[in-house]
C-alpha cells in the first residue's frame, strides 16, 4: 500500500471529482473569453421581463371607502321581537359582495365585466377591533376605482336596509292591511249599532230602563189607590142598595085642589122645559120631572079632577130617587174605577213587556256594542303596532353610515415590475452560467494532459540494474495494476 501511495501522486493543478478529472487552469482558460455571455443573457432577460411586465401588468389604483356601524341601543319589544334583527358583523361583511350587489354595481356603472371579475377587484376588510368596514376597489383608472368603491358602498347600504327591514316591512305591511280591514269592520259595526238604535227607537238603555221602572212604580201606586177607591165605592154602593130596600118607592106628594090639577101640570111642564134647556134628557132631574108630570097626568085622567074635591097625588119618593141616583153614580164610578184598574194593569203589563223587550234588545245591542268595542280596541292595538314597525324601519336605516367617501389616489399600487425584471435577470444569469460550464466541461474537443499522456498515472519503472529485483518487481506490479485501472 505504501508503494501505491508513493508512486501514484497527481499534478498540483489537476483535480479528481467523482471520477471526473477537471483541470481548473484549462477550465479558466476556456471560460475567460466567454464570461460576458451570462451577464449579457441576464441583461437581456431582465430587459425582456421588464418590457413584458410593462406590457401585461398595468398600473392599478386603489380607492377606499370607510363605513361605520352604529351601536343600536334599542330593546326589542316582547310583542314583536323580530323587528330589530341582530346580525353578526362578519355575516354582514360576507353579504357586501353577493352576486345581486355586484350586478347592480355593473348596471349602474355600465361596466363590461362579469360579477366574478368585479368580485376579484374589490376587497372587504374590517378595522382592527372596531365597527369599521373598509371597501377597497382596485382599478386601472383612479376615477373608476373611486366610483366602484363608492357605488359598492351605496348599494350595500341600500340593500342592507332592505334586508334588515325585510321582516319589519312585512310586519308593517301586514299590520297596515289588518288595520285597514279592522277600520272597515269598525265602521260597519258602528253603522250596525246606529241602525239598531234607530230601528228600535233607542236613546239610552239606562235612562229608558229607569224611566220604565219609575213608570211601573207610579202605575202600581195608582193601581193600589184605584183599588182602594173602588173598594170604597163598592162598599158605598152596597150601603145604598141596602137603604133602597128599606125606603118606599112612592109617597103622597101633595093634595091637589079641584080645578088646580091642570094648572099644576102646566107649571110642571114649563119647569121641565127649563130643565131640558140646562140638562140632557138622561139627567135624573129631567127624568124625575117627566115622571112627576106623567103621575099627575095619570091621576087627572083616572079621577077626572074636574070636581071640587081635593085629591092626593102619589109620586116617587125623593129620598128613594136620591138614593137611586147615588146608586147610579156609584155604579158609574165603580165602572170607571174598574176600567181604570184594567187600564193600570194593562199599562203595568205593557211596561213590564217593554222592560222585557228592552232586556232582549239590550242583549242584542250589547253584542253590537261589544263587537264595536272589540274592533275599536283592535284598531288601537294595530295602530300601535304600525307605529312600532315604522320606528323599526326608520331606526334600521341608520345602522350603517359612510364616514369617508373614496378619494382619487395620488400614486398607483406597486406593480413589482423591477422585481420581476431582477428575478428574470438572475434566473437568466444562473441558467446561462450553468449551461456555459456544462458545455466547457463536457466539450469533447478540449483535451487535458491526462488525455494526451495517460501513462503519467502509472509512474516510471526504475532501472533494473540499479535496484533490487524485489523493488523492481513490486513497482512493475503496481504499474500493471494502475494500467488495468485506467483501462
Amino acid at each position: 500500500m505504501s508503494l501505491v501511495s508513493e508512486f501514484s501522486t497527481a499534478d498540483d493543478d489537476q483535480t479528481e471529482t467523482n471520477g471526473l478529472n477537471i483541470d481548473l487552469s484549462l477550465l479558466w482558460s476556456q471560460l475567460k473569453g466567454k464570461i460576458w455571455l451570462p451577464f449579457m443573457v441576464a441583461i437581456l432577460c431582465a430587459a425582456l421581463a421588464f418590457l413584458m411586465a410593462k406590457t401585461f401588468i398595468q398600473d392599478s389604483w386603489k380607492a377606499n371607502t370607510i363605513i361605520i356601524r352604529h351601536q343600536k341601543n334599542m330593546s326589542s319589544q316582547a310583542d314583536i321581537p323580530y323587528l330589530y334583527l341582530q346580525i353578526d358583523f362578519n355575516t354582514i361583511m360576507q353579504t357586501i359582495l353577493v352576486r345581486d350587489h355586484l350586478l347592480r354595481v355593473i348596471e349602474q356603472l355600465e361596466l363590461s365585466l362579469t360579477p366574478q371579475d368585479l368580485y376579484d377587484s374589490i376587497d372587504i376588510s374590517r378595522g382592527n377591533r372596531s365597527d369599521i368596514i373598509n371597501i377597497t376597489a382596485t382599478w386601472q383608472q383612479p376615477e373608476m376605482a373611486v366610483k366602484v368603491s363608492n357605488t359598492v358602498s351605496a348599494v350595500f347600504l341600500e340593500s342592507y336596509s332592505s334586508v334588515q327591514n325585510s321582516a319589519a316591512r312585512k310586519v308593517n305591511s301586514y299590520f297596515l292591511k289588518e288595520l285597514s280591514t279592522s277600520r272597515e269592520a269598525l265602521i260597519t259595526a258602528q253603522q250596525a249599532e246606529a241602525n239598531f238604535r234607530q230601528k228600535h227607537n233607542l236613546v239610552s238603555f239606562n235612562e229608558q230602563m229607569i224611566s220604565n221602572y219609575h213608570k211601573i212604580q207610579t202605575l202600581e201606586i195608582k193601581y193600589i189607590e184605584s183599588q182602594v177607591s173602588t173598594s170604597e165605592k163598592r162598599a158605598k154602593l152596597k150601603a145604598t142598595i141596602s137603604k133602597l130596600a128599606t125606603i118606599p118607592k112612592e109617597i103622597p106628594l101633595e093634595t091637589v085642589v079641584a080645578g088646580a090639577a091642570l094648572s099644576r101640570i102646566s107649571e110642571l111642564r114649563e119647569t121641565l122645559q127649563l130643565l131640558k134647556l140646562r140638562y140632557t134628557s138622561q139627567n135624573p132631574k129631567v127624568m124625575a120631572m117627566e115622571q112627576k108630570i106623567a103621575s099627575f097626568q095619570t091621576n087627572a085622567d083616572d079621577k077626572v079632577l074636574t070636581s071640587q074635591t081635593d085629591t092626593k097625588i102619589y109620586g116617587q119618593n125623593p129620598l128613594y130617587l136620591e138614593l137611586e141616583l147615588e146608586k147610579i153614580h156609584y155604579e158609574f164610578d165603580l165602572y170607571v174605577s174598574d176600567q181604570a184598574l184594567a187600564d193600570y194593569r194593562l199599562a203595568i203589563n205593557n211596561t213590564k213587556d217593554s222592560l222585557l223587550r228592552l232586556n232582549g234588545l239590550r242583549q242584542d245591542y250589547q253584542r253590537h256594542r261589544d263587537q264595536m268595542i272589540e274592533y275599536r280596541n283592535l284598531v288601537s292595538t294595530l295602530e300601535g303596532r304600525v307605529t312600532d314597525s315604522k320606528l323599526a324601519l326608520e331606526s334600521n336605516i341608520s345602522d350603517f353610515e359612510i364616514i369617508e367617501d373614496a378619494l382619487p389616489p395620488k400614486y398607483p399600487e406597486r406593480s413589482y415590475r423591477k422585481l420581476i425584471a431582477g428575478a428574470a435577470g438572475a434566473l437568466g444569469f444562473t441558467i446561462s452560467t450553468l449551461v456555459l460550464l456544462a458545455r466547457v466541461v463536457f466539450d469533447p474537443s478540449v483535451k487535458t494532459r491526462n488525455d494526451i499522456d495517460p501513462t503519467r498515472l502509472i509512474g516510471i519503472l526504475p532501472d533494473k540494474d540499479t535496484v533490487e529485483d524485489c523493488h523492481y518487481s513490486a513497482r512493475f506490479r503496481v504499474s500493471s495494476v494502475s494500467r488495468a485501472t485506467n483501462k
